[in-house]
């Protein structure tokens, strides 16, 4: 009788211990969300970031806001998991034995690993090390904290998820139209990382009906980031609205409100001007139109698009763009877009071919760039490559290429998604830019569209 109250009182506290966590796990979530596209960082080491005497921002280790709560889910999560000795032992055996142990079939454990540790070590003697290692630690960082939310995505309220995307619009796509009407910024670098563009120098510019205006920057590095991310963001509601049963339908001053945030968000993507953002919108949109209007035939689609026809899509998509890129530059060689992301392409491509193996290490693409190309502009343009399957081969060689992709391919694998036909609204991002890999904000969306948006899904 002892037995049982004591085992009734240890389950009790086991259910509150479990209930915080999963109050803490939809808060940092919301706040994650929020912070997002935020460019709010502390800078380490910045004197270690010079090429040739030209500090070069992407070389710089940055820890961002958004990381401090990250960091907090984590140990959270860990704490939570220490209250669950039995729960934790066998998430462990389950993750490292039997669950992997069973996809690696056809790869030997000890092969994968010591290509793990030769892939580490050689960030040690890449150009700019500091900056490899430290990127290094923020995807390890970004892969627990993915695992944590999809092993606790039963545990994630998805209104209140939901709720999270459209404020984050909202504020966005708010202050990109002050930004953009009023030329100018909103108060500054202290407002989340609110860009300074009161200094048009290396701000990005367009013209619209023969005057120049400074593009829409919300709180994030750059306009392409923001049209990105409100353009995932806004798939994500479309997705999310779909799967919402009707008798869960919001009241109408709701839903006109939404109404409004869309459209004010989708205003603010054209005003962006970002290419790559509305081609992955408008891809996205046809996906959810088909999904709500020929499930069957989507059904079939999805089952079909593997893993692997998703690999020979991106690679054929892949040497499209670098044969387009190089052609167009060479026709319109006053196009400077054109001009600098075909000078990227070429560096990227020699880089590979010089260090095919191992690459020339993570987050080292900068640092190396003008080694490898003659950029014949007055002012340097030291930048990464404006494609994402480029810069990744050019920093991680083939031994880099193998692990990630067989790391992406077990780990869906492991938590049984079949989400390989959404990721091709990431594709265009993929191959007309590189803030996917190279920024934060970028970083964060990649975790977004693989990992919470899979809560549509429940």
């Amino acid at each position: 009788m002892l037995k049982s109250k004591q085992g009734s009182e240890f389950q009790l506290q086991i259910m509150k211990k479990s209930n915080i966590f999963t109050l803490a796990l939809n808060i940092c979530l919301g706040i994650i969300i929020f912070l997002l596209p935020s460019n709010f960082f502390l800078k380490f080491f910045e004197m270690k970031a010079f090429v040739n005497g030209l500090r070069v921002d992407y070389l710089i280790p940055k820890l961002y806001l958004s990381d401090i709560f990250i960091l907090i889910l984590i140990l959270i999560f860990l704490f939570e998991s220490l209250h669950k000795r039995r729960s934790l032992k066998e998430k462990i055996q389950n993750f490292f034995k039997l669950k992997l142990k069973k996809n690696f079939q056809t790869l030997k454990k000890p092969l994968f690993f010591l290509l793990l540790v030769i892939f580490f070590l050689r960030q040690f003697w890449s150009l700019f090390p500091l900056s490899a290692i430290f990127y290094l630690l923020k995807l390890i960082e970004l892969s627990f904290f993915s695992h944590i939310v999809i092993i606790n995505k039963n545990k994630i309220n998805k209104y209140f998820l939901h709720n999270a995307v459209i404020i984050t619009l909202l504020f966005q796509s708010l202050l990109g139209l002050y930004q953009y009407i009023n030329q100018k910024s909103l108060s500054g670098f202290y407002f989340f990382g609110e860009p300074n563009l009161n200094n048009y120098i290396g701000i990005a510019k367009s013209s619209l009906l023969g005057v120049e205006k400074i593009l829409p920057y919300g709180t994030t590095p750059h306009p392409n980031v923001l049209g990105g991310m409100l353009a995932l963001y806004l798939l994500f509601i479309f997705k999310n609205s779909i799967s919402i049963k009707s008798k869960n339908q919001p009241n109408l001053i709701y839903r006109i409100f939404k109404i409004v945030v869309i459209f004010l968000s989708l205003s603010t993507v054209l005003l962006t001007q970002s290419i790559s953002a509305i081609i992955a919108l408008t891809l996205g949109l046809m996906l959810t139109l088909n999904q709500k209007f020929c499930k069957s035939t989507f059904k079939k689609i999805k089952n079909i698009f593997s893993f692997k026809y998703f690999l020979i899509l991106c690679f054929s998509l892949l040497l499209s763009s670098i044969i387009s890129i190089n052609f167009l530059s060479n026709n319109y060689p006053d196009n400077p877009s054109l001009d600098r992301r075909s000078y990227l392409n070429n560096a990227a491509i020699t880089m590979t071919k010089n260090n095919l193996v191992l690459g020339v290490g993570l987050n080292n693409f900068t640092g190396n760039v003008e080694k490898y190309s003659s950029n014949n502009e007055i002012v340097r343009f030291v930048q990464p490559a404006h494609n994402i399957f480029l810069l990744l081969i050019a920093e991680s060689g083939i031994i880099g290429i193998l692990i990630v992709v067989t790391s992406i391919y077990y780990a869906q694998k492991l938590h049984s998604t079949d989400n390989w036909l959404w990721m091709l609204i990431l594709v265009p991002i993929a191959l007309l830019d590189h803030y996917l890999v190279t920024l934060n904000s970028g970083l964060l969306l990649l975790v977004f569209v693989i990992t919470l948006s899979r809560i549509n899904n429940q």
